[in-house]
């Protein structure tokens, strides 16, 4: 069960869309369900997260919990996101997901951890526009 406060960021999401010249650009899919996310990023020279803006298709939890979590990261260092746990959307979405909904929360975070690794699903172009 969703809360109140889920609702209201999904039904109107902040940091919601994508930004013109990003330093960072981050794309993930859950392929068990199909939610979608594409964040982007811009990082200033010591690493701290200034913006961040992004786009999730699926759910009412993977949008709700990108919301909240744009918020969280921005004046955070990557090197600090980087740490965060599995448990760490519990923080910032109020509730702790089932094992069905776990995904869901933690795929903006699974994105941007993601981009250390240089993974396919992930991408790192300076500027990178467009879709999903």
């Amino acid at each position: 069960m969703l809360t109140a406060e889920l609702i209201d960021h999904c039904k109107n999401p902040r940091h919601f869309g994508r930004l013109s010249n990003p330093d960072l650009t981050a794309r993930i899919e859950n392929r068990s369900c199909g939610d979608r996310v594409v964040i982007d990023l811009n990082i200033d020279s010591s690493g701290t997260i200034v913006t961040a803006s992004g786009v999730a298709v699926g759910c009412a939890l993977v949008t709700s919990s990108l919301s909240l979590f744009l918020g969280a990261v921005q004046g955070v260092s990557l090197e600090i996101v980087n740490t965060w746990s599995i448990n760490e959307p519990e923080k910032w979405i109020g509730m702790r997901p089932g094992v069905l909904r776990i995904n869901c929360a933690n795929l903006p975070l699974a994105a941007v951890q993601q981009l250390r690794w240089g993974l396919t699903a992930i991408e790192t172009t300076k500027g990178l526009k467009g879709d999903f």
